[in-house]
């Protein structure tokens, strides 16, 4: 009789699997309308669950405004900060003219 030491372990599904069914690569994405025939542009690494992207997003929106009140831009910094917020619930925001959105990239 096999001990429980060698059983295969269970596999866990992420929320976006148990939802929809379908695995996939989740990434934060800058999209520049004001750059015409631009692609989006991809902001750093893919990740398996769309909240980890979701959360990477808001990291790098906070660490841009850090950032930016370090370059003397303070107005700048508050829309910043409080972009983080809604980009991490809902995944996507825009800035000005710049949006960002957290998009399925593979799957």
């Amino acid at each position: 009789m096999p001990s429980a030491n060698h059983d295969p372990p269970a596999k866990t599904e992420s929320k976006t699997e148990a939802d929809t069914g379908v695995a996939g690569l989740f990434q934060a994405f800058r999209i520049d309308p004001g750059v015409p025939a631009a692609a989006p542009h991809a902001l750093g690494p893919q990740f398996w669950h769309e909240a980890i992207a979701r959360r990477w997003l808001c990291n790098y929106l906070i660490y841009s405004a850090d950032n930016l009140e370090m370059d003397g831009r303070p107005q700048t910094a508050a829309a910043f900060r409080a972009a983080a917020v809604t980009a991490e619930r809902q995944g996507e925001v825009t800035i000005g003219q710049v949006r960002y959105q957290v998009r399925r990239t593979v799957g």
